[in-house]
């Protein structure tokens, strides 16, 4: 089932298209910006060749479409709270997005990180270990093999560290928090601590907010991270000073995935898109026991044609006796 039209959103805000917001905002304002943050640079200079009627480069004109798999990464300490020296985490979240830039929609699944799935030569795995396993491209391989059919384009992995001094360099973000919400998760040294009420959130608390799913949906986690977009959109507003320092950190929690052009080629792709023509599902699964889940694989090829990530199968009419 497909989340409501606010929600799909959710995951696209509070990446490309807050980064969007940014480099808008900082059109016209001191060129002492344009040395500080090489995005802002970039996104003047298109805007000025857009208003002379300069030809700008497109870094996907040749492409009609491209499917994306977003991964948000955890990090491991030891018991004395010391990261464990391993070049790659395990992946809390993780979806797959179709990008049609002819007919301008965005389709895809988000995939439970317990799913179980079996890549590159290893048994039977929980899918958000594979990127610790071996980093993007076995995260990719381990994806592919989830989803029959599916070729990903390109691998996008959120920084966690890098989004939380992002929120403290605005300040702190200003959110409602309906709910108590606990959770501790020792291995990845998070501890989610948070109670009801109007308050301002640091970096840390901000990004327990956003992956807190412990007593609900990631559909619950998704308006949590629409919630968030729009009051980390109100901080930055609130002192553009900071915006060249935002600007440059928002790069990075996009981790070297993306260039600055093509950064904001896909922010304005997704900036311009009616709510109507995003559609993002969940990955059908069945429980397999001990937290482990299985994709429903009578449920699969109709999920996958119903969120866009393959064609769909033309129905075959029945003979006539």
């Amino acid at each position: 089932m497909s989340d409501s039209p606010r929600t799909r959103r959710a995951w696209l805000a509070w990446t490309l298209y807050g980064i969007a917001c940014l480099a808008a905002l900082a059109v016209g304002t001191a060129g002492g910006w344009l040395s500080r943050s090489p995005l802002i640079a970039t996104a003047v200079t298109n805007t000025v060749k857009d208003a002379v009627g300069v030809k700008r480069e497109n870094p996907f004109e040749t492409t009609s479409d491209l499917t994306l798999l977003v991964l948000g990464c955890d990090a491991d300490y030891t018991r004395g709270g010391k990261r464990i020296v391993r070049k790659y985490a395990r992946s809390d979240m993780i979806m797959v997005v179709r990008l049609d830039l002819v007919t301008r929609k965005v389709s895809g699944v988000s995939i439970p990180r317990d799913t179980l799935v079996s890549a590159g030569g290893r048994g039977e795995q929980k899918i958000n270990a594979y990127h610790s396993f071996g980093g993007p491209e076995l995260a990719q391989e381990a994806v592919e093999a989830l989803l029959p059919g599916v070729g990903i384009d390109r691998v996008i992995v959120l920084d966690f560290d890098a989004f939380q001094e992002m929120v403290d360099i605005a300040g702190g973000v200003e959110v409602d928090i309906q709910k108590r919400m606990r959770w501790t998760d020792k291995a990845a040294k998070l501890k989610i601590d948070l109670k009801p009420g109007l308050q301002t959130l640091n970096g840390y608390d901000a990004m327990g907010f956003v992956r807190y799913r412990h007593t609900d949906s990631d559909m619950h986690r998704m308006e949590r991270q629409r919630q968030f977009m729009l009051a980390f959109k109100s901080a930055v507003f609130s002192n553009p000073l900071r915006i060249p320092d935002i600007a440059n950190k928002a790069v990075e929690v996009l981790n070297g995935s993306l260039n600055n052009e093509e950064i904001l080629s896909l922010a304005e792709f997704t900036r311009e898109l009616p709510d109507d023509s995003i559609k993002i599902g969940t990955l059908p699964t069945v429980d397999a026991g001990s937290y482990n889940l299985k994709v429903d694989s009578t449920k699969l090829q109709e999920t996958l044609e119903e969120f866009g990530l393959v064609p769909t199968t033309p129905s075959v009419a029945r003979a006539e006796p």
